[in-house]
């Protein structure tokens, strides 16, 4: 049966449904229990009209189904009723998980309703999807709450129990930045809206928002115990602005939790506290992007998160970095502490960081075999261990226990993870016996973790250590399927502390993990056996998500987030099996980590290793890789690259082929050759469309568009634009939906429609700006800047150079110019000649470094304006007339030379010097002009 989908935009078995009445009709239908009369239909679609008229429309409106052939939608007779299975109708019987998987968006959402009959049934939707939300949220993964919470949100700004349940799920996150942003923007929408205050507890932060600072594996922890001395030198070395401090000791010694207690005090005292942790970090480039995510910044550029680090007084806490000191994150720190000078710096690290002031932490004190019971009790190792074992089992008599007590705290050696992990086992075993297992050993921490595991019941020992070989954080399904643990063996884990709850995800401490590793390692093959595993049921998770949403949608981007360890370990895997299957869904949404932010450099390195890790396999096995890799290499403006490592990609899987006839097209497109760009892009829609990759097609109808709209074919461009919008939107692409914004805003400019166009590409950047889209930030930019210089808005271009600059200093290196070429224009239309000069030196810099010759007629151009200014008519009219002989020059800039041309009025003789000097020309002379 077909099934018609009316939660987000209207989808008849996954085809986008236009905005017309035959739609109109179906939807009514559909929210209409038991259907309705013709006469009802007609009245409720056509209320302004008599009822002779409405009903002939109504005709009108059936016939056209039917000829549409969707006429076995309806049961007809004189009542009208709906025939296909919908979602709406699904989501209303359904649990509240299974409701809110139903719910792509509002009721119809893009459907016009002039008639006014469409609002009530949109507001019991969005009642349906609010209580589906809130009944769920328990069960959520951190991640998606917070996309589901954001999405219905937005479309509720003023639901009290929406932002309550929202700052509650941010509060138990640790997001304190976030927590305090959606406050502040509930408290503004009340205010702004309906004119009234937020509730008082909501007005104002609570005392609690403090701890938002610390990490949630900090903050469990309880109170600080016989470290007071330790945290008041701490806070005495960082009280200064500038100041810098790096808390050495060795692993599981307890810097986290000092570096806790001091971000908290710092809190307390006003400064902002940004928590870097960099545990399972392996790559300094993915830790600039977490230092990026804490900051709320869209890029890694050291400038912008100094100018981030710099806005407030902060203490950043980088925590946990001795395995990336040396790999390069030590510069960056120096590089972040110098260009912000008022900067709190305080690091924790097992490993010394030269030139930072060094505090030295070591064990808690214990006490001597010969003390009384109440020194004993009074020693910080002892204390430590009372107050986690009474957690534990709260009937510990630690007075009557205190001589075995002070025999645990000297064999622990006064280290805080060893009395944490043998504080545990009290449930299990008295302390006297706790004190004889570990007094067999010495007390350094090795031997700790080899008595603990020769303690762990034997059916508990493959546990463990298969655990070890997954990702130092994972959830239950993943340990359920790839590693076949019974929920009841995680959870006998977790009640020996062995492992511990991290939001929806398990934890295994990083330095018990290194231990297992390399103390007790899964066999080889049985290692191998988990990864291949491990491999297919991530593909598994993406594939089924890429089934119904794009790889670049929040949800999918806050699971890269959360997963990235595991997304990075599958890639190896199916690497290492030349699994092309794999790797053509593993590659689409890895490729999204730089795409979003627009990182090429380090996706082109990360893909080059990947591709020399594949020598000597066949060239089918590597086609999934060189695909994803010719797509970077345009976005560098490496088009010849791009366009060999394509070729290279033949007989990939579906996903890849299409990527790879993409990135062909794109690479043709920007040398110009529109023909042929084309003919590839219609390629990789014949291949989304033939494989089912119904989440591809969006992005090559968008291309196709382009290439329409270059051929000035702009009816058919703003229908395709439209059409990928719709596919978009049904498939949650952010990224894809603002690009189709801006295209349809240049569709409307090119006509002479700059005043229209103008608010379509502000609400592209809203987009933008809102999600964190910094890849697209460029383009959008350029685009805003072009109709604002076309209606004559100076003061508003002006106002948007600053981060139109910023946006090009990480962009797209093929569009980095054409900010030079904009504010070039801005400087002239103000007089200032010099600063235009400047610009226009800049821009050809771009151009020669990019060895883009498509580039040189725009550039020529712009550059001829300003000559005319300085009284240079003869030289810009013979670069003028080069410039107009040029077939690169796109729609819009060649009628701006041709205006700038026919403003010149020259005489015959004038116009025969400019095409004679015109023909000498060519693009390093233009450089030479330049100067």
């Amino acid at each position: 049966m077909p099934m018609l989908r009316l939660l987000g935009p209207v989808l008849l078995d996954n085809q986008p449904l236009p905005d017309e009445r035959p739609t109109h009709l179906l939807v009514l239908l559909a929210v209409t229990p038991g259907g309705c009369t013709r006469a009802q239909a007609a009245a409720t679609l056509w209320p302004a009209l008599d009822a002779a008229t409405a009903g002939r429309n109504l005709r009108k409106t059936l016939h056209r189904l039917r000829s549409d052939g969707q006429g076995g939608l309806l049961a007809a007779g004189d009542r009208l009723q709906l025939a296909v299975a919908t979602d709406w109708a699904a989501a209303e019987a359904a649990p509240p998980e299974d409701t809110l998987e139903l719910m792509r968006g509002p009721l119809a959402d893009g459907l016009r309703d002039d008639a006014g009959w469409l609002g009530a049934a949109r507001e019991r939707a969005l009642a349906l999807w609010r209580r589906a939300l809130l009944a769920s949220l328990p069960t959520l993964e951190s991640a998606r709450a917070e996309v589901e919470l954001e999405r219905l949100r937005a479309l509720d700004p003023h639901d009290e129990p929406l932002a309550r349940a929202h700052l509650q799920h941010l509060h138990a996150a640790g997001r304190r930045d976030a927590f305090q942003r959606v406050r502040a923007a509930f408290a503004r929408a009340l205010a702004e809206d309906l004119g009234v205050a937020p509730p008082a507890d909501l007005a104002q932060p609570p005392a609690a928002d403090l701890a938002l600072s610390l990490p949630p594996a900090a903050r469990a922890t309880g109170p600080l115990i016989g470290r007071e001395d330790e945290l008041a030198a701490l806070c005495t070395a960082l009280a200064e602005p500038g100041a810098a401090c790096v808390l050495r000791g060795p692993g599981g010694i307890g810097k986290t939790r000092l570096a806790a207690a001091a971000a908290e005090r710092a809190a307390r005292d006003g400064l902002t506290v940004v928590w870097w942790r960099l545990a399972g970090v392996d790559q300094v480039a993915d830790a600039l992007t977490r230092l990026a995510a804490e900051l709320g910044v869209d890029t890694v550029r050291e400038p912008l998160l100094a100018a981030a680090l710099a806005a407030r007084p902060t203490l950043l806490v980088a925590d946990n970095v001795e395995h990336l000191l040396d790999a390069g994150l030590a510069a960056h720190l120096r590089s972040l502490h110098t260009a912000a000078p008022s900067l709190r710096l305080l690091v924790t690290s097992r490993t010394a960081f030269e030139g930072l002031a060094e505090q030295r932490l070591g064990a808690l004190d214990t006490p001597d075999p010969a003390d009384p019971p109440g020194a004993v009790l009074r020693s910080a190792a002892v204390r430590l261990f009372v107050v986690r074992a009474l957690a534990v089992d709260a009937t510990l008599d630690a007075r009557a226990h205190a001589p075995a007590l002070g025999r645990i705290a000297r064999a622990a050696g006064g280290h805080a993870l060893a009395l944490e992990m043998a504080a545990a086992r009290v449930r299990h075993a008295a302390p006297e016996e706790i004190a004889a297992a570990l007094e067999a050993g010495s007390a350094d921490l090795d031997t700790f973790f080899s008595a603990m595991w020769q303690a762990l019941p034997v059916a508990l020992q493959p546990v463990l250590a298969t655990v070890a070989a997954l990702p130092t954080r994972f959830d239950r399904a993943l340990a359920e399927s790839a590693a076949g643990l019974a929920p009841a063996r995680l959870d006998a884990l977790a009640a020996r502390s062995l492992i511990e709850r991290d939001g929806s995800h398990w934890r295994l401490h990083p330095l018990l993990r290194l231990w297992l590793q390399a103390q007790q390692p899964l066999p080889e093959l049985e290692l191998r056996a988990l990864r291949r595993r491990l491999m297919a049921h991530v593909a598994a998770v993406l594939a089924q998500r890429l089934a119904r949403e794009a790889a670049d949608t929040p949800a999918m981007l806050a699971w890269l987030a959360e997963e990235q360890a595991l997304l990075d370990l599958a890639i190896q895997q199916a690497l290492a099996d030349a699994d092309t299957a794999a790797l053509d869904v593993l590659l689409l949404v890895f490729s999204m980590r730089f795409e979003v932010g627009g990182r090429w450099p380090d996706a082109a390195a990360e893909l080059a290793a990947m591709a020399q890790a594949q020598d000597g396999q066949p060239a089918a096995a590597r086609a999934p890789v060189q695909a994803a890799r010719a797509v970077v290499h345009v976005r560098l403006g490496r088009w010849d690259d791009a366009r060999a490592l394509a070729r290279l990609a033949r007989g990939a899987p579906p996903r890849s082929r299409v990527v790879a006839a993409r990135a062909m097209g794109l690479a043709l497109w920007r040398t110009h050759d529109l023909p042929g760009a084309l003919r590839w892009h219609r390629r990789a829609l014949a291949l989304a469309v033939d494989a089912g990759l119904d989440g591809m097609v969006a992005a090559c109808r968008y291309n196709i568009a382009v290439v329409d709209a270059d051929f000035d074919r702009l009816a058919d461009a703003e229908r395709g634009f439209q059409q990928a919008a719709e596919q978009a939107r049904s498939f949650g692409s952010l990224a894809m939906q603002a690009r189709c914004l801006v295209a349809l805003s240049m569709c409307l400019y090119m006509q002479g429609r700059a005043a229209e166009a103008l608010p379509l590409v502000q609400q592209a950047r809203a987009v933008v700006e809102r999600h964190g889209l910094g890849a697209l930030a460029l383009s959008v930019g350029l685009n805003e800047a072009a109709q604002l210089l076309a209606l004559g808005e100076l003061d508003a271009l002006g106002a948007r150079l600053p981060a139109l600059r910023a946006a090009a200093a990480h962009g797209e290196a093929a569009l980095r110019w054409m900010a030079e070429v904009f504010e070039l224009r801005w400087h002239l239309r103000q007089g200032r000649l010099d600063a235009a000069h400047a610009c226009a030196r800049a821009a050809w810099a771009q151009v020669r470094r990019l060895n883009h010759p498509p580039a040189g007629p725009t550039l020529a151009a712009a550059v001829a304006e300003l000559w005319i200014a300085e009284g240079h008519r003869e030289r810009a009219a013979a670069w003028l007339a080069w410039a107009l002989r040029q077939g690169a020059l796109a729609h819009d800039e060649r009628a701006a030379a041709q205006a700038l041309w026919s403003a010149l009025a020259l005489d015959a003789a004038a116009t025969a010097a400019a095409e004679s000097a015109a023909a000498s020309l060519n693009l390093e002379q233009l450089g030479a002009a330049i100067g």
